[in-house]
């Protein structure tokens, strides 16, 4: 998976581009690139954005990386 942070927010999967529908979980997901390979607590997390987390969890695959402890959130991302 590729992740574009510049300009708009794309996420490509085998240069397909996948639609990430949203604000809020464009954001989310933003939030969570900025902070790659870091865990980031929920507290660190919008308030309206951390009811997305479980969603975040339930819409990622565990093979893209996204990992979660208890009240924390980590995107692993390979450069």
């Amino acid at each position: 998976m590729e992740f574009r942070v510049l300009g708009p927010l794309e996420v490509l999967d085998d240069g397909r581009s996948l639609e990430v529908s949203g604000a809020k979980q464009r954001s989310l997901l933003a939030v969570l690139l900025l902070n790659a390979n870091r865990v980031v607590s929920s507290d660190r997390l919008i308030s309206p954005m951390s009811q997305l987390v479980s969603l975040a969890r339930e819409a990622l695959n565990p093979a893209t990386g996204a990992g979660s402890r208890p009240q924390t959130v980590a995107l692993s991302v390979c450069r």
